[in-house]
């Protein structure tokens, strides 16, 4: 009958920060493990987006250059040596994609771990406030159900309750 004051069946924050944890813990063995393929597919797409960034900005230099031409000014790349100077960009380009994308993928990793980590702490502090509301009610209930057994049995004559 009073089965519901002592359960021990999780709340579903607690349940919730569980899953967090758990994906978390998924987030942390992804990062320690860079042969792992989905973590090569991330490093892939991750590169991928570099490498355009990287090609669209020498694109974006090499036109700015002609412009400079166009004006008579000072170009950005000796008219003589301007194949090697951006064959020589694009080169670089495409060494530092890689690092940079392994760069971006660490740090998004740690982001979403932190992010989740912070999720479920915050789930765990809900879970714990409401455990203590919970366990005052159940104190509340307790009282006035031993009040009222205490108040029956002297009503009926009885003697007191001994404490439990």
């Amino acid at each position: 009958m009073l089965g519901f004051l002592f359960s021990n069946k999780k709340s579903g924050a607690e349940a919730s920060a569980g899953e967090d944890l758990g994906k978390a813990q998924g987030l942390i063995d992804l990062l320690s493990n860079p042969n792992d393929p989905r973590y090569q597919t991330l490093l892939q797409q991750e590169a991928s987006g570099v490498r355009r960034g990287y090609l669209q900005n020498i694109r974006d230099l090499v036109e700015e250059n002609r412009r400079q031409a166009l004006l008579g000014r000072q170009q950005f790349f000796d008219p003589e040596r301007r194949d090697e100077n951006i064959f020589a960009a694009v080169n670089r380009a495409g060494q530092q994609a890689q690092s940079q994308a392994r760069s971006n993928v660490i740090d998004n990793l740690n982001n979403q771990i932190a992010r989740l980590q912070n999720q479920s702490q915050a789930r765990l502090n809900m879970a714990q406030l409401a455990d203590q509301r919970n366990n005052q009610r159940r104190q509340t209930i307790l009282a006035l159900l031993g009040a009222g057994i205490q108040g029956a049995r002297m009503a009926s004559g009885g003697g007191a309750v001994p404490p439990m």
